[in-house]
């Protein structure tokens, strides 16, 4: 936790919970962050753009946020400080945009349909794009400083194309390895068929010859007519991991294929290199993977029937469903009763994995940022969120497409929020209790006793500290001042011994009485 942020937190969220017993909580884990932006998000509308979408982040090394969405004319970049706001020191009131990405022999710029932040400071832009004499779109990807210009060293303008010999082709994951070399995944087919496709490119952006067929390769996962690879992993070992979904018996399924260095399928792994898992009766497709230590892979998506759910399964090294992960390695997860979906997964150090995606209560509304806690063996958190689950509205509708992790913990979201608008959304790692507050302190103006020949006397004081009232007794006599730290009676006094009482009041409890005796001639 930010120590220097702590009594803002407080100051700002006092008394919103309570707790039925032990410690109230202010913010409880997985709460938005009140420091960042606003109320902890951070909305932006891309500036000339009519769409942005599947947002990715990266937290800089400075602490600030630098966030990327496809647009309508390229890519539209935002840098954020750490608080969330807006970098005037970028672009154009903390905006710019990348442009658009041509190859030589090709009619129109890449049309990318996502982005992806590799560890290697660049940005990759995935998708395809049209040939110029044939109805046929190529799999395509660009790179990108992270300033947003193209990285000409990469296929000498900065983007490169690349056929399988299908009609349809698009990229929509890759990942680089630790030689510098891009793996990039998406599909290839016809319109009722189509394959995973994988190619590899050296940093220059040439196909790698030692990869697949001349840099490239397909693969049919389970024999199935219609599949594509939505995300891909790099162990390391030097493997290579995509999923997606695959159709087999008129039913999609979670797909996965791993292949060796060499693009060749790795028999060890599934059925000849092969995985595919039905969801019970439902639908399945697979958006997010990661390779945990130890070597076991998740993978995470959605799955349903005439709705979905998240859909999260574990599989050991050798591509087998890990029993020890929620219901015999595959769990599934209801927000709103109607359509949700995981398409990004972040794994904590202390092994529980954050599932971020979208949630949508009905089947005409609005989808909004939803995110999922869970143990490591696949059980909801119930430290985090409400069961587990913390749902956020966002815009027109949208979900979370990218996570982060930051140093203390806390969780960094970024997704889409309706037409050209982005939002960054900041969550606790820890709860924020409730401030403990001190009891307010009464004095009275004077000495504590006092003689007087007097039939009526008034008496002053003050109160420090949080004050909603201040209580003065004498006698049968009660006056009351309500909000105020000065206060002011006039006593009746009868002959002889009089006690005046004062207590003052407020969220932090009662002062300690302050008595005055008066004695009256």
């Amino acid at each position: 936790m930010h120590t220097a942020t702590i009594a803002l937190r407080n100051a700002c969220f006092a008394g919103l919970f309570a707790a039925a017993a032990g410690p109230a909580f202010a913010i409880g884990v997985g709460g938005l962050d009140p420091t960042f932006g606003s109320g902890g998000k951070t909305v932006v509308t891309l500036a000339g753009v009519t769409s942005a979408s599947s947002p990715q982040l990266r937290l800089l090394p400075d602490g600030r946020l630098l966030v990327a969405a496809t647009a309508s004319n390229g890519c539209g970049m935002v840098r954020l400080t750490p608080g969330g706001a807006l970098d005037g020191a970028f672009g154009t009131g903390g905006q710019k945009g990348s442009g658009s990405f041509k190859v030589a022999g090709y009619d129109l710029p890449i049309v990318s349909n996502h982005l992806a932040f590799p560890a290697d400071g660049k940005l990759l832009l995935l998708g395809s794009i049209h040939q110029s004499t044939v109805q046929n779109f190529d799999a395509a990807l660009a790179r990108c400083e992270i300033d947003g210009s193209a990285d000409t060293a990469f296929g000498g303008t900065g983007g490169v194309a690349t056929s399988f010999g299908q009609t349809f082709e698009d990229f929509y994951a890759a990942a680089v390895q630790a030689d510098g070399k891009v793996v990039a995944a998406g599909r290839a087919g016809e319109a009722n068929s189509s394959f995973f496709a994988l190619a590899r490119y050296t940093d220059k952006g040439a196909l790698d010859a030692a990869f697949g067929t001349g840099g490239k390769l397909t693969t049919a996962p389970g024999g199935g007519n219609s599949a594509a690879a939505f995300a891909v992993a790099i162990q390391p070992d030097g493997k290579i991991v995509a999923a997606g979904h695959a159709n087999i018996s008129s039913a999609n399924r979670f797909a996965l294929a791993r292949y060796l260095p060499s693009g060749t399928l790795d028999a060890s792994f599934g059925t000849n290199g092969i995985v595919t898992t039905p969801f019970f009766t439902g639908e399945a497709y697979a958006a997010a993977i990661a390779v945990l230590p130890g070597g076991k892979i998740l993978v995470a998506g959605l799955a349903g029937d005439s709705v979905t759910d998240f859909a999260l399964a574990r599989y050991t090294a050798a591509g087998v469903l890990d029993t020890t992960f929620g219901d015999g390695g595959r769990v599934t997860t209801d927000f709103a009763g109607f359509d949700d979906g995981v398409a990004c997964l972040a794994i904590q150090p202390d092994g529980r994995i954050l599932a971020g995606g979208y949630a949508r209560h009905t089947q005409s509304g609005n989808s909004g940022f939803a995110l999922a806690r869970y143990t490591a063996d696949g059980a909801l958190d119930a430290s985090f969120g409400a069961g587990g689950k913390v749902e956020t509205p966002v815009g027109t509708g949208g979900g979370i497409t990218s996570l982060a992790l930051q140093p203390n913990g806390d969780i960094l979201a970024a997704g889409e929020s309706g037409g050209a608008t982005l939002t960054v959304a900041r969550y606790l790692a820890t709860a924020v209790p409730d401030p403990v507050i001190p009891a307010p302190v009464v004095k009275i103006t004077g000495a504590k006793k006092l003689t007087t020949a007097k039939a009526k006397l008034t008496i002053r004081g003050k109160a420090t500290g949080q004050v909603t009232s201040v209580t003065a007794k004498l006698g049968r006599k009660t006056v009351k001042a309500k909000g105020t730290a000065s206060w002011s009676l006039k006593a009746a006094l009868k002959h002889g011994r009089n006690v005046l009482t004062v207590t003052a009041h407020g969220p932090g409890g009662d002062s300690a009485p302050v008595r005055l005796t008066i004695i009256r001639k």
